[in-house]
């Protein structure tokens, strides 16, 4: 588990396929059935924007991220995501601080969260149902969900989420991804980036 900002985390649960479950999906478009030559063919469906071969391989991560984040993820509906939902279970007091504020910057998120939170405390103790009373609550909440991608749809995002204009806290989930996807597909992944 890759530990994600200040309370969050990015896990790769399971994966399927391999550099060589590429290979094999890009030969059968000429009949053919051996993988040889993976690292040059890689280059070449990458350089070529043959993608379909890389939608053979799937990545599933837990993640935990603040809201915000997480919607900078999802908005892209190339993945399956479930999500722990507010509407079922009480939220956990669990804020995004960032990093670098000043004392009086830090204090001003954390009394914001503490009054968002008890408010949203008060409106259970009330009878408020969950799914309503969670309104209250900011986007600097963590939650937590799977999320499974293939890996065609992973350099997609990757690409736009660790651009130089992106936001650091997306750019930062999306660079463990890589690392966890680097473990997964070294040679895909390498090519990928050299590009």
């Amino acid at each position: 588990m890759q530990k994600y900002l200040n309370a969050g985390f990015c896990d790769l649960i399971d994966s399927f396929g391999s550099d060589l479950t590429i290979v094999e999906s890009a030969r059968i478009s000429y009949g053919q059935y051996h993988a040889d030559n993976t690292e040059n063919l890689i280059r070449f469906l990458l350089k070529n924007k043959h993608m379909s071969p890389f939608e053979m391989c799937q990545m599933r991560f837990f993640i935990s991220a603040p809201i915000f984040v997480a919607r900078q993820l999802m908005r892209y509906r190339t993945a399956k995501i479930n999500e722990i939902s507010a509407r079922y279970t009480k939220i956990k007091p669990v804020f995004f601080i960032p990093a670098g504020l000043s004392v009086e910057q830090e204090s001003t998120f954390r009394s914001s969260y503490e009054a968002s939170y008890e408010s949203y405390l008060k409106l259970l103790s009330a009878r408020v149902k969950k799914e309503l009373a969670r309104a209250v609550v900011p986007t600097g909440l963590y939650t937590q969900f799977y999320y499974s991608i293939d890996l065609r749809n992973f350099f997609n995002i990757y690409a736009q989420r660790s651009a130089k204009d992106a936001q650091s806290e997306i750019s930062q989930l999306v660079e463990l991804m890589m690392n966890a996807a680097l473990e997964c597909y070294p040679t895909s992944c390498r090519e990928f980036l050299a590009q």
